[in-house]
């Protein structure tokens, strides 16, 4: 499914008009600007997914991305390298390419429902301890540092 279907999608299962959805987004988006993105006339800016998917309670924006996803890659991309260039030397974290590689393939192989239960068998692996790297993620990464917002790079 598209992002435009799956908001849609998602929308209604809350039970939600297009206006409710817009106005439970922070700051709000339009009512007109949610019914653009559901028909496809506009495909919404990652920051708007963003606010869309956590109005929606649902916890990863890839999600909503569902066919989608390559439009966006880039720009979660650029994200990530952001984050990363940021992150103080002793914090980063190395991947090994071939593992990367991997993982997206599997995971892109998926259908929605297989997605979803690679996500939740990823969370209960980050609750066995000895899955865990040992390594702290400065604050400014929690979701609900006040300053996040201003060191992210433009993601237009």
């Amino acid at each position: 499914m598209t992002v435009a279907e799956n908001i849609k999608c998602m929308r209604k299962e809350k039970g939600l008009t297009q206006k409710q959805l817009g106005q439970l987004c922070s700051p709000p988006i339009a009512e007109s600007t949610i019914r653009q993105y559901e028909l496809g006339l506009r495909h919404p800016k990652l920051e708007n997914l963003r606010k869309i998917s956590k109005a929606l309670g649902i916890p990863y924006v890839g999600e909503l991305l569902g066919d989608d996803f390559p439009e966006y890659k880039n720009q979660l991309l650029r994200e990530v390298k952001f984050n990363f260039e940021i992150l103080p030397s002793k914090t980063r974290i190395t991947y090994d390419d071939e593992d990367d590689e991997k993982i997206e393939e599997l995971y892109y192989s998926l259908n929605d429902l297989g997605r979803k239960k690679a996500v939740e068998h990823l969370e209960l692996l980050t609750k066995i301890p000895e899955y865990l790297d040992d390594t702290e993620i400065p604050e400014y990464f929690d979701d609900n540092h006040p300053d996040q917002g201003s060191s992210r790079p433009d993601t237009q």
